[in-house]
């Protein structure tokens, strides 16, 4: 079944997409106080921006979508995971996040970091299951560097907090916070279909495109509301955060982030994704303002 954007709140996942995430989200033999609390957040809403991009490459790929069913659940651990971290006192100290009070908020800081955990790890045992022996390998290669210069990124920018970083060491840490993630969902189904020739060329659209994700972000951040968010607005001016803003003004931002994301959507078209550059193009509203 290919996915359709309704009216009102946008889906673009297979309709079965949320039963595959409960169920590989939550380890067998978890009690169901366990289970609540990891599915806290996975179940709160959100966007599935990342998963929607692995199965609408796999359609342009012409792969059946329950061969990436277990990468787009990954990403969707993954990423899920390290929004819990985001939000922590320590970290980001935000108390709502998807328009709910973060997990670290119901239920203790502690529990959080390990719930958290918990995702991480799942999320690998799922890319584990790729039976090919050559695109196992190669995926979790792809799937392992995303995670680390993902950790890379949140790193850099908790060291940067009140600091006056390069510009281009701002925009490397997006590449690496946001854009290595979108960078695998890109360059993941083409491992599948066993166009490794085209997975790395893919791989850095992916972060092109996180880079001018997070360019969005900041934008939102500093002119959004907790109603269109569902996150608290205004963290990074209070918490000091480095962000391009504090070398370019709004339009200069996204006007910047605009250039980055019609060169994406039209070397996607270069590369034959053209659903994908399609369904950029009809979320492109949606990322710069929720």
């Amino acid at each position: 079944m290919k996915t359709k954007i309704p009216d009102g709140n946008p889906s673009w996942v297979p309709d079965w997409f949320e039963k595959r995430l409960i169920e590989f989200a939550v380890p067998s033999g978890s009690p169901e106080w366990m289970r609540k609390m990891i599915l806290y957040t996975l179940t709160a809403g959100g966007k599935r921006f990342r998963p929607a991009l692995v199965f609408s490459v796999a359609r342009d790929l012409n792969l059946p979508e329950e061969s990436v069913a277990d990468i787009a659940v990954a990403v969707e651990l993954l990423h899920s995971a390290s929004l819990i971290h985001d939000d922590l006192p320590s970290i980001d100290n935000d108390d709502y996040r998807r328009g709910k009070p973060a997990c670290h908020r119901v239920y203790g800081e502690g529990p959080a970091i390990v719930i958290a955990d918990i995702m991480f790890f799942q999320a690998f045992a799922l890319i584990s299951r790729i039976e090919n022996a050559s695109v196992h390998r190669d995926l979790y290669r792809m799937f392992s560097q995303a995670a680390v210069y993902l950790g890379m990124g949140e790193l850099a920018d908790i060291k940067y907090e009140g600091e006056r970083p390069k510009l281009e060491s701002i925009i490397e840490m997006y590449r690496m916070k946001t854009g290595a993630l979108l960078g695998f969902c890109l360059g993941a189904p083409f491992l599948i279909a066993c166009k490794n020739d085209l997975a790395e060329g893919a791989y850095t659209l992916g972060i092109e495109l996180g880079t001018a994700y997070q360019i969005y972000d900041d934008v939102k951040d500093a002119i959004g509301s907790r109603e269109t968010l569902g996150k608290t607005p205004g963290k990074d001016i209070k918490q000091k955060k480095s962000t391009v803003l504090i070398y370019w003004d709004l339009a200069q931002a996204v006007e910047y982030a605009d250039g980055l994301f019609e060169n994406v959507v039209f070397r996607l078209e270069a590369l034959g994704a053209c659903q994908t550059a399609s369904l950029l193009r009809q979320m492109k509203q949606m990322l710069k303002t929720r």
